[in-house]
């Protein structure tokens, strides 16, 4: 089982970026790579093409701006080939093949960063971890300050009503 959010390299007509995994499917044997990587579905950052400079954004609007995201289904490992069968039915040209294949593939993000991920992914699981206790505990102490806060104006009303009765006659 794959863990999510999970960072690929997607290479799509001659330029590879960074994508986030956003879902894995399984189902189609024929699209799995050679050792049953599965189809995924990536989010990617939208880049303007080479003939588009008047669409780059400015140096501050590259800093401060919201990039435009992507998203890019049944994405099929660097490894995939169909089978002999396969193509047999659909076709073996270039074209073909491609048509069923997909434009972009994926392969696995190994280096520095990809164990960056990784601890980052283990500190926000623990963050995460510390804050549904930390929150479990306020629920707590609020229920025992309710709680304190109903015995004391239970102990007031009781006061208030023992002030109220006149003392008894002594001489009765």
């Amino acid at each position: 089982m794959r863990e999510f959010p999970e960072v690929v390299l997607y290479s799509s007509q001659g330029a590879t970026q960074v994508a986030l995994v956003l879902s894995a499917r399984e189902g189609e044997v024929s699209h799995l790579g050679k050792n049953g990587e599965p189809l995924l579905t990536l989010a990617v950052i939208k880049k303007p093409g080479p003939n588009a400079p008047h669409k780059r954004p400015t140096g501050l609007q590259a800093v401060v701006a919201t990039p435009e995201i992507e998203i890019q289904h049944d994405v099929v490992h660097a490894s995939h080939e169909f089978d002999a069968e396969f193509l047999k039915k659909h076709g073996s040209s270039p074209a073909q093949i491609a048509s069923q294949r997909g434009h972009g593939e994926w392969t696995e993000y190994e280096g520095d960063e990809a164990e960056t991920i990784a601890r980052l992914r283990s500190t926000v699981s623990e963050i995460a971890s510390q804050r549904n206790q930390a929150q479990s505990e306020a629920a707590k102490q609020k229920s025992r300050a309710d709680l304190a806060e109903s015995v004391v104006e239970s102990l007031r009303k009781e006061l208030d009503a023992a002030k109220s009765v006149p003392p008894a006659d002594p001489a009765a």
